[in-house]
């Protein structure tokens, strides 16, 4: 019983450090997501400040259409402006890329979290089914255990009755062979003391006559 009970608190040890790892992957989970919505948020700023930039090249364009028949000064400079707002957009869309990868790479690793939570806790459903069946089947085997031990203790109780009813008979009957084997030797002192006994007959004379 105390082996039963030890290998019962080590199993509820056990199950107790894979809840707790579970709770630390759904806090890792939560702050991952949290991350993630951030970054999520961030997207629709990036698209804003790029549709800001193509407004802004789009109006420059058409500055540069409107003032190409007029003059042609400050086109170097106007092209340099559209230059470093092309850098720009490219400076953009490549942390848009970047972000786009940072979404899918937490989505995966979220996904691979989602797997081995449910993985964890099917486990641990697992393991204190288990447990629980292997309790009812010691259970079962315990009880099974003391009705033959009862079993047992009746037969021992009946044949110690036996024993004790055949020593009781055995003593009657050696009594008894004590008392007739008395009776026996009594009947024979009577016998020699009656019709053995010279005593207890007369001389011969007396029977001739």
């Amino acid at each position: 019983m105390e082996r039963y009970k030890n290998k019962k608190q080590n199993a509820l040890k056990e199950l107790e450090k894979e809840e707790a790892e579970v709770e630390k992957m759904r806090a890792k989970r939560k702050k991952e997501n949290q991350q993630l919505r951030i970054m999520i948020g961030d997207i629709p700023r990036v698209q804003a400040e790029e549709e800001k930039a193509l407004r802004a090249i789009h109006e420059l364009q058409l500055r540069i259409d409107n003032n190409k028949t007029s003059c042609s000064e400050g086109i170097t400079e106007k092209m340099q402006a559209v230059e470093s707002i092309d850098q720009e957009i490219e400076k953009q869309l490549s942390i848009k890329e970047q972000l786009e990868d940072a979404v899918s790479k937490l989505k995966e690793e979220i996904a691979d979290l989602n797997v081995s939570t449910t993985r964890k806790v099917t486990h641990i459903e697992n393991s204190t089914k288990s447990f629980e069946d292997a309790t009812i089947t010691h259970e079962k085997n315990v009880a099974k255990c003391l009705r033959k031990s009862k079993k047992v203790e009746a037969k021992i109780e009946k044949t110690k009755l036996d024993l004790r009813t055949r020593d009781i008979e055995n003593e009657f009957y050696e009594r008894g062979a004590v008392i007739v084997e008395d009776a026996r030797k009594r009947e024979n002192e009577y016998i020699d003391k009656t019709f053995y006994n010279p005593d207890n007959f007369g001389n011969e004379s007396d029977y001739s006559e």
